[in-house]
C-alpha cells in the first residue's frame, strides 16, 4: 500500500514537472525576435514590449516597431548589468521604462528620455557609473527611488515641466543619492514633493533653489551634501524635516522665501559648520531636538516672536554663539538647550518660560559667572529659580519692566468654519508694555492657539481663548466653530414634478437644512439626516408644478450639548422642473406636400422641438415657440410619423419634456 502511494506521488510529481516544462515552452514561444530584440505583443492593444536583447552593440537604437507592432514598453531588467552599452536611443513611441532596465550599465554615458515616456521605473539607471548627462522628458510625473542613485559621474540633469514627485523610501537610496559629480539641479515649477534621501551625499552640489510649488520635503533629502553652500526654500514648505541638511558642512546661507515654515525638526541642520547666521521665518512655532547641534560657527540666530517651543539641545555645541534673544512668546524651554555653547556670554530673556523644566542654562560649559542673563524685572521664572537654587552659575541683570495695565481682544467673540485660521492677537495697554502674553485655550478639541494669537478651528463647538500677561492682566475671547460651507451644491437630476439636489458630503456633521425660496423668503423645507432613508448628500424635492423655476439653498449643521452649529454661508442653486408632455397634438390641415399640425401650449415651456421619423430614426427639423408647425416637402398620399417635444430654458440650462407622436398622411 505504501509502495502504491509512493509510486502515485512519483507519477504526480512527473506530471507537474513535465507540465511546467511544457508551460515554459509555450511561454517561450510567445516571445518573437526582430533582429536582436525579443518582444511580446499584448493581444488586446497589439502593442509590443521589448523583453530582451541578444546583441553586442555599444550604441543601441531601440526600434519604433517590431514586425509592424509599435514598441511602447521596455521590460524589467532589459539591459541590466550590461558592460558594453555606451549610448542608447529611445524612440518617441516608448511610454514605459520599467524598473532596472539599465541597472549598472557601467559604460552608458548619455540618455535622452523622450516626452512620450510617462513611467520611469525604480532603479532604472541605478549604478550607471559612466553616465554624465540625462534629459528627462515632460511626460514623466514621478522619478522613483534609486532611479539614478550611484551614478557618480552624472554632472548634468535636465528636468522638464510636468515632473511632480522625486520619490524615495526610508529603506533604500534616493532618486539621485550619491551622484557625486552633480554640481547643480534646476527643479521645474510643477514639482510638488522631494522625498527621502533624494539627493543624499551629492557632495559637489553647490546651490539649491526649491520652487514655491514644492509643499513636501522628506527626511535626509539633502543630507551629507558636503559641498552645498546655499539653499533657498520656497513658500510652499510648512516644515523643515529631520536630517534634511545634516552634515552639509559648507552651507553658509539659508533663505526662507516664505513665512509659513512652522517647525524645524530633529537634527535638520546638524553639523552645518559653515553656517554663521540664520533668520527664522516669522511663523515658526517650534525648534526640535538638536536642530542646530554642532553648528560650530553660528554666531547669530534671530528667533521670531511667536516661537513657542525650543527643545532639548536645540543649539548644542554652537561654540561660536555669544548672544541670543529668547522672544517673549516662548513657553516651552526644554532641557539643555545651549549645552556645550561654551562661549555664550549674553542671553536676552524676554520670555517668562512657564513650561521650562529645571534650569535650562546648565551644561553650557562656560566658566562660572561669565554668562549674563538679561531679563525684565517682572520675570517670574528667573525669580523662582533664584529662590530654588543659589548655585546658578550665571549672573542676572534685571531691566526695568513696563507692566501692562490692561489687555483686550479686538472683539468679544469670533465664529470660524472648521479648518479655518485667523490671527487675532490681544493688545496691551500701554502699547510699549514689556510684558509677554501667554495664550491658552479651554478646549483643544475645538480650537488651538499659538503664541502669535493664531487661532485654528479643529472641531465643532465653542471654547474660550485666554490671554494673560506676566503682570496678571487677563482677557478672553469666545470662539465658536461651525461646519464649512457646503460645496458642490447642484441639481443632479430634474423631472416633471421632482428635482434631485446633491452636494459634497462633509465629515462629522449631523445633517443638512434644505431651503426653498417662497414669496421672497427662504423656507426650511427639509432636514436631511444620517438616519433618513436618503443618502446624506442627496435630497429629492417632490410634488412641484411642471415647468416651474425654483431656488434652493443649503446649510450643514452639527448638534453639540443641545446647541446647533450651522454653517454660516448659504450656497444657492436656481433650477426648474421639466415641462409636461404636449397634449392634443393633431393634424389641422394637409396638402399633397405639407401637413400642418397644432397642439395645446404647455405651461412653463420655453418652446418646442419638432421631429420627423425618416431613415429609421427621428430627425430634428426645427425649434418653435408657437403651438403650430407645418411639415413641408413631403410626398403625395404618404403616411408620416411626426413628433413634438417641449423644452424649458433657464439661463444656459435646457431641460426637455417627453415626446408626443402623431401619424398622419398627406393628401392624394
Amino acid at each position: 500500500m505504501d509502495r502504491d502511494k509512493m509510486n502515485l506521488r512519483k507519477f504526480l510529481f512527473l506530471i507537474v514537472v513535465l507540465g511546467g516544462f511544457v508551460f515554459a515552452l509555450v511561454d517561450e514561444a510567445k516571445a518573437a525576435y526582430c533582429g536582436d530584440f525579443a518582444y511580446v505583443v499584448d493581444k488586446n492593444t497589439q502593442l509590443a514590449t521589448i523583453t530582451s536583447y541578444r546583441g553586442n552593440d555599444q550604441a543601441i537604437s531601440i526600434p519604433r516597431e517590431v514586425d509592424g507592432y509599435k514598441v511602447v514598453n521596455l521590460d524589467h531588467g532589459l539591459f541590466e548589468n550590461s558592460k558594453k552599452i555606451k549610448s542608447v536611443s529611445i524612440p518617441s513611441t516608448v511610454k514605459i521604462i520599467q524598473s532596472r532596465v539599465f541597472y549598472k550599465n557601467i559604460n552608458l554615458k548619455t540618455v535622452n528620455i523622450p516626452d512620450s515616456v510617462t513611467e520611469l521605473g525604480r532603479e532604472a539607471f541605478y549604478g550607471c557609473s559612466s553616465l554624465e548627462s540625462v534629459t528627462i522628458g515632460k511626460g514623466v510625473k514621478t522619478i522613483h527611488y534609486g532611479t539614478f542613485a550611484n551614478c557618480d559621474r552624472l554632472s548634468e540633469v535636465n528636468l522638464s515641466e510636468g515632473l511632480q514627485i522625486i520619490a524615495g523610501s526610508m529603506d533604500v537610496e534616493g532618486a539621485f543619492a550619491n551622484c557625486t559629480a552633480l554640481t547643480q539641479i534646476r527643479f521645474p515649477n510643477t514639482l510638488k514633493s522631494i522625498s527621502w534621501y533624494a539627493f543624499d551625499s551629492c557632495w559637489r552640489l553647490k546651490e539649491v533653489y526649491i520652487p514655491d510649488s514644492v509643499t513636501t520635503i522628506r527626511e535626509y533629502a539633502f543630507a551629507r551634501c558636503s559641498g552645498l553652500e546655499k539653499i533657498s526654500i520656497g513658500k510652499g514648505i510648512k516644515e523643515i524635516p529631520a536630517h534634511m541638511l545634516q552634515n552639509c558642512k559648507k552651507l553658509h546661507e539659508v533663505i526662507f522665501r516664505g513665512d509659513d515654515v512652522n517647525r524645524i525638526k530633529t537634527l535638520a541642520f546638524e553639523n552645518c559648520i559653515a553656517l554663521e547666521e540664520i533668520v527664522m521665518p516669522n511663523n515658526l512655532d517650534e525648534i526640535e531636538l538638536c536642530a542646530f547641534a554642532g553648528c560650530t560657527n553660528i554666531k547669530s540666530i534671530k528667533l521670531n516672536e511667536g516661537l513657542t517651543r525650543i527643545a532639548d539641545q536645540a543649539f548644542k555645541d554652537c561654540i561660536s554663539m555669544e548672544e541670543i534673544i529668547i522672544p517673549s512668546s516662548v513657553i516651552d524651554f526644554i532641557g539643555n538647550v545651549f549645552s556645550g555653547c561654551k562661549n555664550l556670554k549674553t542671553v536676552y530673556l524676554k520670555a517668562n518660560l512657564s513650561n521650562s523644566y529645571g534650569n535650562p542654562f546648565v551644561n553650557i560649559g562656560c566658566e562660572d559667572d561669565t554668562l549674563l542673563i538679561k531679563a525684565y524685572s517682572n520675570n517670574e521664572f528667573l525669580k523662582k529659580m533664584h529662590v530654588k537654587d543659589d548655585d546658578l552659575r550665571f549672573k542676572v541683570e534685571y531691566i526695568e519692566a513696563i507692566p501692562s495695565r490692561d489687555i483686550t481682544f479686538a472683539q468679544e467673540s469670533i465664529t470660524l468654519q472648521l479648518g479655518e485660521s485667523v490671527i487675532l492677537p490681544a493688545g496691551m495697554t500701554p502699547v510699549e508694555s514689556t510684558d509677554s502674553i501667554i495664550y491658552k485655550v479651554g478646549n483643544k478639541n475645538v480650537a488651538t492657539v499659538n503664541q502669535r494669537g493664531k487661532i485654528t478651528a479643529v472641531g465643532y463647538g465653542g471654547t474660550t481663548i485666554t490671554a494673560r500677561t506676566n503682570s496678571n492682566t487677563v482677557t478672553q475671547l469666545k470662539v465658536y466653530v461651525r461646519p464649512k460651507k457646503v460645496t458642490g451644491f447642484k441639481d443632479a437630476a430634474i423631472g416633471i414634478q421632482t428635482i434631485k439636489l446633491q452636494w459634497n458630503e462633509q465629515e462629522n456633521v449631523d445633517g443638512y437644512y434644505v431651503y426653498k425660496k417662497e414669496g421672497g423668503k427662504w423656507k426650511n423645507i427639509k432636514n436631511v439626516i444620517s438616519k433618513s432613508s436618503e443618502d446624506l448628500n442627496v435630497c429629492f424635492i417632490t410634488n412641484l408644478p411642471s415647468g416651474t423655476t425654483h431656488q434652493f439653498a443649503i446649510n450643514a449643521y452639527k448638534v453639540l450639548n443641545g446647541k446647533r452649529y450651522i454653517s454660516s454661508t448659504f450656497p444657492v442653486v436656481t433650477t426648474f422642473t421639466l415641462p409636461s408632455k404636449v397634449t392634443n397634438f393633431k393634424k389641422s390641415s394637409s396638402t399633397r406636400t405639407t401637413i400642418k399640425t397644432t397642439w395645446k401650449k404647455v405651461n412653463g415651456a420655453s418652446g418646442y422641438v419638432v421631429y420627423r421619423y425618416q431613415n429609421k430614426k427621428w430627425v430634428r427639423l426645427s425649434v418653435t415657440n408657437k403651438n403650430y408647425y407645418t411639415y413641408k416637402n413631403l410626398s403625395r398620399n404618404t403616411s408620416y410619423k411626426l413628433c413634438i417635444k417641449p423644452y424649458k430654458k433657464v439661463g444656459s440650462k435646457i431641460g426637455y419634456g417627453s415626446i408626443t407622436t402623431l401619424t398622419s398622411r398627406t393628401s392624394k
